[in-house]
């Protein structure tokens, strides 16, 4: 009887060791469907609650600006309140209060004024006038002696006549000088107009002296009725 021995056998020289030990690449999923169902809840649950809390960390932020914010906005209303109110009070002090006199005295300058120079009078548009229409009718005057009477009514003058004047000139003729007596009609403020003297110096001139009264027309002043311009 022959003893028994092992002996390995060789390897088929047509597989190489790789081939031999080569895991066949097979993939396969084997889990449960309730369990892969519930992996996808609990990360879709997961990706919800963070939303959630970047959304309430948003709000959270914007609400404490917000309130600052506020806060911000009612110091500075109470800050322009109380500036409202210094200036309020400071128009009662004693700066505001003498701009306040000094416009009330004002007031009461221009009406003492009004009072005052009642029987104010341009002079120099009066006898402006007077010498302007002597030159328009070919009339030289020479001398104008003009004042106001002390009282405006009275038994010697009219109710009306404020003044009179003394006007003395030249003239190449009287009809020159009949005709700037009627002129003075004609002159603002001016009435009565009346030829006392006329002498013939030389053949072609005559010297004349006239009086004419000042009416109450002429009284205007910058306080008190205002001033006309041109003729009656």
């Amino acid at each position: 009887m022959s003893n028994g021995t092992t002996a390995l056998m060789p390897l088929d020289p047509a597989l190489s060791p790789r081939q031999v030990t080569r895991v066949l690449p097979i993939r396969a999923n084997l889990l449960p469907a309730e369990i892969t169902a519930g992996r996808t809840a609990r990360r879709t649950r997961v990706v919800l609650i963070g939303a959630i809390g970047l959304v309430i960390l948003v709000m959270g932020g914007w609400f404490l600006f917000a309130d600052k914010q506020r806060d911000l906005v009612g110091a500075d209303l109470a800050s322009t309140t109380q500036q409202v109110d210094t200036v309020r009070a400071e128009t009662h002090k004693d700066a505001y209060a003498k701009v306040t006199d000094t416009k009330k005295a004002r007031v009461t300058i221009d009406n003492e004024l009004k009072t005052a120079l009642t029987d104010d009078m341009p002079w120099a548009t009066l006898l402006d006038s007077v010498r302007s229409t002597a030159a328009a009718k070919g009339v030289t005057v020479t001398t104008i002696v003009a004042n106001l009477n002390s009282e405006k009514s009275g038994t010697s003058v009219a109710a009306d006549t404020v003044g009179t004047m003394s006007i003395s000139g030249t003239a190449k003729d009287k009809k020159t000088i009949a005709g700037y007596v009627d002129a003075l009609a004609g002159v603002h403020a001016v009435s009565d107009a009346y030829l006392t003297v006329a002498n013939q110096s030389d053949p072609k001139t005559w010297t004349f002296t006239l009086t004419a009264a000042i009416t109450d027309d002429a009284l205007c002043g910058r306080f008190t009725v205002r001033c006309k311009t041109g003729g009656k």
